[in-house]
């Protein structure tokens, strides 16, 4: 199914899905996330009858479906509320139970910065800005939650018969959207930093420096401060 919108021609998936009396069930999709979300659509039919211990499947079914939407997704900041990995694969699996595609993480913020920098003076961002110590993302974790997310088990998607279900469905097809929010919200973490990179730092009384505490914003007039900060956090030390 394509879309056009605003100029860019977006590709959607889309499935239909038929089911007999045998359970012999039929899956056509025009692309690879079509033919997942009808696996999970399949699955979504099958109940476990625990008093006689067998599968109830519903037959004679046909569904045909397409999204409505080519953006299904869900923020969570966990800067202000730290959620330790695992609790973030969890999300995504219940993200693609439901056929959601995109989690938006709200990575830092003047309150925290638990995201891992690499190299000096960058560390100290996360030494001074994390929780604790065992609250912060390294970036093989980051790495991984997107490994889990868009890539897990794509690569044996043309595996044959009944072997393709497994990959099929643990494939999630979320996408990361990681944020960092600056320069406006530039707080804890940053007094760790050698130069005076911040200002407004932890203020008080905070509503005359802010919207809303803690205060702290990057000091962007100083000359050729961005050019030394770019220095400061070189794209290596990023994700």
């Amino acid at each position: 199914m394509l879309l056009k919108r605003m100029g860019i021609l977006i590709k959607l998936f889309s499935f239909s899905l038929s089911t007999a009396t045998l359970f012999i069930s039929r899956i056509v999709a025009d692309n690879y996330f079509g033919a997942r979300h009808g696996v999970e659509t399949l699955f979504q039919l099958i109940e476990f009858d625990e008093a006689g211990r067998h599968f109830i499947v519903l037959s004679d079914v046909e569904i045909t479906d397409w999204p409505e939407f080519s953006h299904r997704g869900i923020s969570l900041d966990v800067s202000r509320n730290f959620m330790r990995v695992e609790v973030l694969k969890d999300i995504v699996r219940g993200m693609a139970h439901s056929k959601l595609n995109v989690l938006h993480l709200h990575l830092v913020d003047s309150h925290t910065w638990p995201v891992e920098q690499k190299g000096y003076p960058a560390n100290r961002l996360t030494q001074y800005g994390a929780y604790g110590p065992d609250m912060v993302y390294t970036q093989e974790a980051l790495k991984d939650l997107v490994e889990y997310a868009n890539m897990r088990g794509r690569n044996k998607l043309f595996n044959i018969y009944l072997s393709v279900i497994i990959p099929l469905f643990y494939c999630t097809g979320v996408r990361i959207v990681p944020e960092l929010d600056q320069p406006s919200h530039a707080g804890n973490g940053w007094q760790g930093l050698p130069k005076d990179y911040a200002v407004c730092l932890n203020k008080e009384p905070w509503y005359k420096y802010c919207l809303e505490p803690p205060c702290g914003q990057v000091k962007l007039r100083q000359k050729n401060h961005m050019i030394s900060l770019l220095l400061l956090l070189p794209a290596s030390s990023l994700i």
